[in-house]
């Protein structure tokens, strides 16, 4: 089975993971601090993908599109990400 397809509905999922599945839906709120860093070059989820998704979120929320990153963002900017996540924890 493949996470990628079925994230988008484009597979079935493993059964042996239905019930958990159905506790997932709907999306509960996520109420720890979050920071998402999005890689603004990123093949695989188009950085699309996570816009809007504050509602998801009833604490701190903050999302940041990473220029030139790919899929892998603490690959391939180890120290962009680092600096992000310092500056997000300081403010």
């Amino acid at each position: 089975m493949s996470s990628y397809r079925h994230r988008w509905r484009n597979a079935p999922g493993d059964p042996r993971y239905d019930a958990l599945e159905h506790r997932l839906d709907p999306v509960p709120v996520v109420r720890v601090p979050t920071l998402m860093l999005h890689g603004a070059a990123d093949p695989c989820n188009d950085p699309s993908t996570s816009e809007g998704k504050e509602r998801f979120f009833s604490g701190r929320y903050v999302r940041k599109l990473l220029p030139g990153v790919g899929h892998f963002p603490q690959r391939e900017r180890p120290q962009a990400v680092a600096d992000e996540i310092a500056s997000w924890l300081r403010d």
